[in-house]
């Protein structure tokens, strides 16, 4: 990643050892400061006792990739985001337990939800199959009285999934 690119950008990130994501965090202010901490961290040995030991056994094997850049507001909701996403494959458990603490009404949850639901939608969602322009194509063919069996085998997706579309799945694009 070229420093001038990182330097004073916000965003959501990950460390990446032996090309999975091991740790995601943010900065609300400068990228690069955070990629310059945790490489320093790493090679003298004294970063977090889980992700050093990884870092260690891969004979150093470090990647800082930008996930998300974004104004320094939205972070905290990126970085959840992600974790949750990631949550699989990053050493810092602990991290998702602290940031579901760290949202304590049902009007912070419910905001945290929507701004998740809008970031989420469409072919942003990971498990997205089509992308949106395929989505407006399926609404279409629906309409056109097309059988969902017949466009499930044109998109290479259940006929369930089609019948989802522009109702459960893609509704604000009907």
């Amino acid at each position: 990643m070229e420093k001038q690119k990182l330097i004073g950008r916000s965003g959501v990130y990950a460390i990446l050892i032996n090309d999975v994501i091991r740790y995601i965090g943010s900065s609300a202010s400068d990228l690069e400061s955070r990629q310059s901490n945790h490489l320093r961290k790493l090679k003298k040995g004294t970063h977090r006792r889980d992700l050093q030991k990884l870092y260690d056994e891969s004979g150093g094997d470090f990647k800082f990739y930008v996930l998300d850049y974004c104004d320094s507001e939205s972070v905290y909701i990126l970085e959840k985001l992600h974790i949750e996403i990631h949550k699989d494959t990053i050493v810092d458990q602990e991290k998702i337990i602290k940031l579901d603490k760290h949202i304590r009404t049902k009007e912070e949850k419910r905001e945290i939800s929507k701004k998740f639901s809008k970031i989420m939608r469409g072919e942003n969602n990971p498990n997205s199959k089509i992308s949106e322009q395929q989505a407006i194509e399926i609404i279409i063919m629906k309409q056109q009285g097309i059988k969902h069996k017949d466009i499930a085998d044109i998109y290479g997706i259940s006929q369930s999934q089609i019948a989802k579309i522009g109702y459960e799945k893609w509704s604000y694009l009907s």
